[in-house]
Order: structure tokens, then C-alpha cells, then sequence
């Protein structure tokens, strides 16, 4: 999954730098009258810039694909009910059986002093975990290794999500879709106001590459948070819809309008499906993987980078093809 990953990535950052914005650029240098104030400035890197930054905004705010690599791709393998109760059971026991000071238990959050300890380990402070705790224990004094609470896993269980309520249910899916959905369409906007080439047959592939991995960690994450099947369903099919949607609507776009006007879509479309394609290969992709897989081995974070460079490679012949053609 990763290699297919950087494999993308390296296709929309070099199909962006390489192809998309030089076009674009190219046509709006012979689409700007000379008496305008944007005559002779690079206006496609300027509304790459601003989709860019558009995008950071909306996903930063939001934490739609933070929500969803957290509780999707990392949740498939999702610990089963039982072994959940079993967990929680071995750790309330475990919390029981501890000395805590005064032979009072603290409020959450409450520093205590430390209780005495049989070996040479740190002091552990007595505290509660919340149904919800992480795998590490944050509390002051307290080590991983060394934390006197078990870890729970971090799942709702079947009582847990329905108490959400149906209404929780269906907004958290339609949030994510919404927020998702943003570069989706705009991408696809793009892709139809270019004219069809081997720049928009690699585009597609590395679309298509990365809508999957991205469709299953959806499909993941609002099945967690106790989304039914039927809004599961309807969710994939809205979410396989958003880029052809978008696609539809620039050759749409494209074909209607005429003369100068369509000169005008096709720079403003392919320059706001540059921005896209910057921003996922950089942010979404790239960036995302050398964080995660930071620690891996040498062989695998050489083989990410060589994947990424194969897909740079790939956009770059593609520059010889079309020269020929």
C-alpha cells in the first residue's frame, strides 16, 4: 500500500510541476489582454498557490483526513467485542489490585504522591484511565513500560456506538464525505477541461490509485463510529461519484464555451487541478508516509523513494511522448 502510495505521489507532483502548470500557464500568458494588471505574471502558480493553501485550510480545520487515517486504515483490524470485554476486565482488575495512597482513590487528572515502589522503577501516581485512554500513559512520573494500569485499546464497543444515535450516525459520514469531497470534485474539474492526453491517462491512474486506499479508510472509519449498511453503501457510491462528477462538469464547461472564454476555463480548471495534485502528493501522500513509516527499515523507505521516483519518471518521458506526437 505504501509503495503504491509514493508511486502516486510522485505522479501528481511531477504531472502537477511538469505538465499541468506549464500548460496552464502557457495559455493564460495568450489570455490575459497586455493591459491587465496580472499581463506577464505566473497566474496559474498563483491559483495553484491559493487551492494549495485552500486545501491545507479546509482539512486542517476540519480534520476530516486526520479523523479518517486514524480510525480507518490503522482500524481494519478491529479488536473483537470479546477480547475487548476481556481486555477491560483484566485491567479493572489490574486497577483494583493496586495500593493507592490514603487507601482513597483520586479524581481523574489529580496528582497524588507517589506511591512506594518494591524495586527501583519511577513512582507511579495513582490515576484513572477514561473509557476512551490512549496506549500510553501521559500522566506525570509515569512510564510507559512501567505504567501500573494496562493499556486499553482505543474502540467503541457495541453499547458505545449506539449510544451515538442514528442522527450521529449519518452526520459523521456526510462530514467526512463533504470535507473529502473538496479536492475530489475540483480535481476532476481539471482533469475535464485538459485536453485528453497521456498527461491525463497518467492522472487518472494515479487518481484512481490513490481514491481507492483513500475510499476503504472512509468506508472504515464511519463503520466504527456504528454508520448502518445502508449509509455505508450509500456513502462509497457518493464518494466514487465526486470525481467523475467533477470531471463531467469541466468538459461540460469545456465544450459550451468558446473563443477566449474557453482558453480562459481550460487555464483556470488545469491550474486548480495543479493545486489539487500538489497538495495531495505532497501533504496527503508523500509527507504522510515518511511520517508513519519514519522508522521502518532502510530496504522499505528506500524502496518508498525509489517507488516515488519511478512515478517522477513516469511523468517525465511522458514530456518526450508528447513532444513526438
Amino acid at each position: 500500500m505504501e509503495y503504491m502510495n509514493m508511486l502516486s505521489a510522485g505522479v501528481f507532483l511531477a504531472g502537477a510541476l511538469l505538465h499541468m502548470l506549464p500548460e496552464a500557464n502557457e495559455a493564460a500568458e495568450s489570455t490575459i489582454p497586455d493591459a491587465s494588471l496580472l499581463a506577464g505574471r505566473p497566474v496559474a502558480f498563483m491559483i495553484a498557490s491559493a487551492v494549495f493553501v485552500a486545501m491545507a485550510a479546509v482539512d486542517y480545520i476540519t480534520g476530516a483526513h486526520s479523523h479518517v487515517e486514524d480510525n480507518g486504515l490503522c482500524s481494519l483490524h478491529i479488536v473483537e467485542d470479546k477480547e475487548l470485554s476481556d481486555v477491560e476486565s483484566q485491567a479493572s482488575d489490574a486497577e483494583s489490585s493496586i495500593p493507592v495512597a490514603e487507601s482513597v482513590r483520586p479524581d481523574y487528572g489529580e496528582q497524588q504522591p507517589p506511591v512506594d515502589q518494591p524495586d527501583d522503577r519511577p513512582p507511579a501516581y495513582p490515576h484513572t484511565h477514561s473509557e476512551h485512554a490512549l496506549m500510553t500513559c501521559t500522566e506525570a512520573g509515569c512510564q510507559v513500560d512501567h505504567c501500573p494500569y494496562p493499556a486499553r485499546p482505543h474502540r467503541h464497543s457495541p453499547k458505545a456506538r449506539a449510544s451515538m444515535g442514528p442522527l450521529r450516525a449519518c452526520l459523521i459520514p456526510l462530514f467526512l464525505l463533504s470535507a473529502l469531497s473538496f479536492h475530489s470534485i475540483v480535481a476532476g474539474f481539471g482533469l475535464g477541461v485538459l485536453p485528453y492526453g497521456s498527461t491525463a491517462r497518467m492522472s487518472w491512474v494515479a487518481i484512481f490509485a490513490h481514491k481507492g486506499l483513500e475510499a476503504m479508510a472512509l468506508v472504515a472509519s464511519i463503520v466504527l463510529h456504528g454508520a448502518g449498511v445502508g449509509v455505508v453503501a450509500a456513502v462509497t457510491v457518493a464518494y466514487a461519484c465526486i470525481t467523475p462528477l467533477g470531471y463531467l462538469l469541466g468538459a461540460a464547461t469545456h465544450k459550451l464555451v468558446e473563443g477566449a472564454a474557453k482558453d480562459a476555463v481550460v487555464f483556470v480548471g488545469v491550474s486548480l487541478s495543479a493545486g489539487t495534485f500538489l497538495y495531495v502528493g505532497l501533504i496527503e501522500l508523500l509527507a504522510h508516509t515518511m511520517h508513519r513509516d519514519g522508522h521502518a527499515a532502510v530496504g522499505h523507505r528506500v524502496g518508498h523513494m525509489l517507488s516515488m521516483a519511478l512515478g517522477v519518471a513516469a511523468m517525465t518521458g511522458l514530456l518526450f511522448l508528447e513532444a513526438d506526437e
